[in-house]
């Protein structure tokens, strides 16, 4: 996806999040729901490049094995906080989350963060 222009990586990343939110929705709001009960503020992490190359007939085994597809948890606020950004965009980064992670109305909506490849 490097060669891509940044459009084009804009428009793959949304597809690839559209498909993650549809096949997972139900899942992720569950899982922030509980992770908001427990740890309070946070967001959902979803890293979706950490997937394993797929062969032939493996992807319904890996996709069993975790029903997200991808590495994804409950991040709570405060670990976010505790992230040092290595760069100004990194930093841009994080402000945007923890803003976000800020506005949210927990009964109604949550936050996922994520990476594509």
């Amino acid at each position: 996806s490097k060669d891509l222009d940044p459009q084009q990586q804009k428009k793959m990343w949304e597809a690839q999040y559209q498909a993650f939110i549809k096949r997972m929705g139900k899942y992720l709001t569950a899982m922030s729901w509980e992770g908001h009960l427990r740890h309070g503020r946070g967001a959902i992490y979803a890293n979706n490049q950490a997937r394993p190359p797929v062969k032939r007939g493996e992807q319904v085994k890996r996709v069993a094995k975790n029903k997200f597809g991808a590495p994804t948890m409950y991040v709570p606020k405060a670990k976010y906080g505790e992230r040092k950004p290595q760069s100004p965009q990194e930093q841009e980064n994080l402000d945007q989350i923890l803003t976000r992670i800020d506005g949210y109305d927990a009964e109604r909506e949550f936050v996922v963060i994520f990476e594509a490849a």
